[in-house]
């Protein structure tokens, strides 16, 4: 995500025995925790990372609100984005997914009619699912220590969201959704073969039934869907970002450093596995000297193996 961050144990640390003591100076002062965020963080993490001081205030924390109908990636890019923010900036997180809710008071294996906004029956039950899930949430920001909570969910509709907002004021923390919207219908059907039929409520149904029954359900969401509206008078207030098709973004009041990182972070993330390829540069002048280090130029068989490389990418 534009810089590699290695958490590594420190070598400065009292553990190490090479650890140098040097005196705070001008060149090296104290370290020193900005206001408010004394014991914010647990004894074992060091505070004199300036990326860590710059997060914010105990106070500042943070619920990232998932958006966007089913087989659309929300679960992953939630999961990642919360594993991204605990291991690289050592900030506490949790994800409350709203259908592990709605399994456990109602069952896995349900008709598509229950997912019909149209069945009073099941929208109570569905409703009571995302109460209990932004219960749990509520309660966890109210630890100490606990940073970003996400609620994980469809959320697919203006009413629903502004509930959502509405239920967070009196904790006072930054609400930000994150829409993923995908209009390719071939890799809707992808997601669905390689994630959905893995799911609780598909064991033991054939797979092509599953398959069927799950867009049966998706119809039941679209039918009431209303994406993030950039021109309604309240969503135009909200901080959002919408992902298209994982190659186009738009976002809205995205301020603050946490909130710019993970805006980098969707702008790299992919709902499909892909190759990397790494590869060393060709034979440099040191390498054929023997010398260690330096960025000296390409010998004439490193050129030709730049060339190379260009026509094995392109192929």
């Amino acid at each position: 995500v534009g810089h590699e961050w290695q958490i590594s144990p420190n070598p400065m640390s009292d553990e190490s025995p090479k650890r140098r003591e040097r005196a705070p100076s001008m060149d090296n002062p104290e370290p020193q925790p900005i206001p408010g965020t004394e014991g914010a963080f647990p004894s074992h993490l060091s505070v004199d990372n300036p990326v860590l001081l710059d997060l914010g205030t105990t106070q500042d924390k943070m619920v990232i609100v998932m958006v966007g109908l089913p087989a659309r990636g929300k679960t992953h890019i939630g999961r990642r984005l919360a594993r991204y923010i605990q291991f690289f900036h050592n900030t506490p997180t949790q994800v409350f997914n709203v259908g592990d809710y709605r399994r456990e008071h109602s069952g896995a294996h349900l008709p598509s009619s229950f997912f019909d906004h149209h069945n009073q029956d099941a929208m109570k039950a569905r409703m009571e699912a995302a109460q209990h899930a932004l219960a749990d949430l509520k309660a966890f920001l109210g630890e100490k220590g606990s940073r970003v909570g996400f609620f994980d969910a469809t959320n697919t509709t203006k009413e629903r969201r502004r509930w959502v907002v509405d239920e967070l004021k009196d904790l006072k923390v930054k609400v930000m959704f994150v829409e993923s919207v995908v209009t390719d219908m071939d890799l809707v059907d992808r997601n669905i073969r390689a994630v959905k039929l893995g799911n609780p409520d598909w064991k033991g149904v054939d797979p092509e039934e599953a398959v069927q029954q799950f867009k049966e359900r998706i119809v039941k969401y679209a039918s009431v869907y209303e994406t993030i509206d950039e021109d309604d008078p309240a969503e135009s207030k909200y901080t959002w970002i919408k992902v298209i098709d994982c190659c186009k973004f738009k976002f809205n009041r995205v301020r603050g450093y946490l909130a710019s990182q993970i805006l980098q972070f969707l702008m790299h993330c992919h709902l499909e596995p892909r190759p990397f390829w790494l590869t060393r540069h060709g034979q440099s002048e040191y390498n054929l000297l023997g010398k260690m280090g330096g960025d000296s130029g390409l010998t004439e068989m490193g050129e030709a193996y730049a060339v190379r490389l260009a026509g094995v990418v392109d192929e």
